[in-house]
């Protein structure tokens, strides 16, 4: 009898060991705000274009033409990581320093668009624009619980076509598996026109 206690003690541990393993956390995808983005120069109305996860964490941000170019409009194909420990905690509002937008093309957004979280998630980030002078930043928010296991990665450097927004959607920012971003850069290339992101992500945990 005592034997079969001890057997069943053993599968009862190993049961909730394997559960423990398993990493319960997912991806849920979404559709950022609808707006126009088309047939405009310049980055002014990129201000409509808010990334929002509410308490999870960004996965992938693909700032894409609605379907259809319908009404000249963006959105941004998103995926939030939800169910990690990450949500909890609440967060930082942050905020990049207020920069000259000059004629407001694209290219001017490598002044003031850098997300830097380290290793916590970014769950929130926005431009701001500011007139009379012209000027511009990003608010973003930082999660309070860090992330491991960080890796940097990059987009390729695409051109701007005229300073355009809509010309954005050449860039997919994506992380890997269900990590999430910490870090989220616009970079000039060094080749006239042809800008990247940089961006790091990061394994979120069980929560």
């Amino acid at each position: 009898m005592q034997i079969v206690l001890y057997i069943v003690l053993f599968l009862l541990i190993l049961i909730f060991s394997s559960k423990k393993c398993i990493e319960s956390y997912y991806l849920k995808g979404k559709h950022g705000p609808e707006d126009i983005c088309e047939g405009t120069d310049g980055y002014h109305f990129f201000d409509r274009h808010k990334v929002d996860c509410g308490v999870d964490l960004i996965n992938k941000w693909d700032f894409a033409s609605a379907p259809d170019r319908r009404h000249g409009n963006c959105r941004a194909n998103i995926n939030c990581v939800e169910g990690t420990k990450q949500r909890h905690g609440g967060h930082i509002d942050m905020a990049t320093d207020w920069k000259d937008g000059g004629n407001m093309h694209v290219a001017n957004l490598d002044k003031s668009f850098n997300i830097e979280c380290g290793d916590f998630p970014i769950k929130y980030f926005k431009l701001q624009n500011s007139y009379n002078p012209n000027k511009f930043r990003f608010n973003y928010r930082c999660g309070k619980i860090p992330m491991k296991n960080c890796t940097e990665h990059s987009t390729p450097a695409q051109d701007t076509h005229h300073g355009r927004i809509d010309w954005l959607n050449r860039h997919n920012v994506k992380c890997g598996g269900k990590k999430a971003l910490s870090k989220l850069k616009y970079v000039y290339s060094g080749n006239p026109g042809h800008y990247y992101y940089k961006f790091r992500c990061c394994d979120p945990e069980d929560g």
